[in-house]
This record gives structure tokens, sequence and C-alpha cells, in this order.
């Protein structure tokens, strides 16, 4: 989904939208919120934090950067304002300064997170081709086609109720297929960058 679209679309109250945005950046601002405060619980209480607010405030966001940008800069400051309400200022004033104010993570993290990026695109495009075919065709038109699924029944000239279990079974086709990849990804990443 390109990132004007779903903006727009997360503008106007999409779950779909919220969910697209859910799949790819969750597991990430996870692990870089646990890069700054070192506690499982509290970073996935930082990243509910951030994903509550936007769909809350969904109507008045502003976004002129990548979604990505602009949720990595919100787990940021997330979790500089918890490190400052533990009374950890110096610190997080140094970690500040050797990062820089406008980036959320040094260089390596940033090509780990345009690996990962890429063979999550390559995994979903697995994903999506192995699936059958009258399967295929609709996720393809709901996902990429950006059409409803009465256009999408009338286009295959198949009921919306055959739309709806299409779409319900390539779901659970991508849950069941990168719930261990994430896990893969996320424990790397915690891996290499918590030494």
């Amino acid at each position: 989904m390109y990132n004007a679209q779903l903006i727009k679309k997360l503008r106007e109250g999409d779950h779909h939208a919220y969910k697209f945005i859910f799949d790819h950046y969750y597991a990430l601002m996870g692990a870089i919120a646990y890069e700054y405060v070192e506690n499982y619980y509290i970073s996935q209480n930082i990243v509910e934090d951030v994903m509550m607010s936007i769909w809350e405030k969904r109507e008045q966001l502003i976004i002129s950067t990548s979604v990505k940008s602009y949720l990595l800069a919100s787990v940021h400051n997330k979790c500089i304002d918890y490190l400052r309400s533990r009374s950890r200022e110096a610190e997080v004033f140094s970690l500040e300064s050797e990062i820089g104010s406008s980036s959320c993570y040094i260089p390596d993290q940033e090509m780990f997170e345009q690996i990962v990026s890429s063979e999550l695109e390559k995994k979903i495009e697995e994903i999506i081709q192995s699936m059958p075919e009258e399967c295929k065709k609709v996720f393809l038109l709901s996902r990429y086609g950006n059409k409803s699924y009465a256009e999408i029944a009338n286009e295959l000239n198949i009921s919306v109720n055959t739309v709806k279990y299409h779409i319900k079974k390539a779901l659970s086709l991508f849950r069941e297929e990168l719930k261990d990849y994430l896990l893969t990804i996320i424990a790397l990443y915690l891996y290499l960058f918590n030494q």
C-alpha cells in the first residue's frame, strides 16, 4: 500500500489500513523500544500506546515523512519520555547527542531494518504466490487493487461471502506463515543490538 494512500485510509478510519500498519511495523517498533528501555513489557506498552494514539488521533494526523519513519519517531519520543520519567535525564541526553535528535536508531540498526524489510517483502510475495488461484485474485484485488468486497464479487462473478472467505483464508495464511518468521527476526535483532 502506497504511503499517501495508507495515510488517507487511516484518516478515514479504515480498519484494513490500521491492520496493515500493525502487521508491517509492530514487531520492528517493539524491537526499537526494547533497545531504549531494556524491558519487554514496558517496550510493548510503549508500542501499544503509539498504536492506540495513531488510531484515536487519526483524523488529525499530520505525517510529512513515511508512515514507518513517523511510527519509529513516535516510539523514540515515547521511550525518551519514559526514561525521563525514571529520572535518567543524563543518560537520555547523552543518548540523544550520540545518535542525533533526528535519528531513531544507529546506522547498523538502519541497515538491519532495510534487510528485514526486503526479506519480509520477499516472504509476503512467496505467501501470495502460494495461495490458491481464486484466493490470490481476491486478495490482490482487495489489498492492491483497493476494491471493495462488492466490487471484487462483481468482477469475479462470485458472492460477497465467497470474497470474505478468501480474504479470511489469505490473512490466516499470513498469520501462520509469518508468526515464526517475525519471532526469529525479533530474537535476532535483540541478539545483535543488545550486546
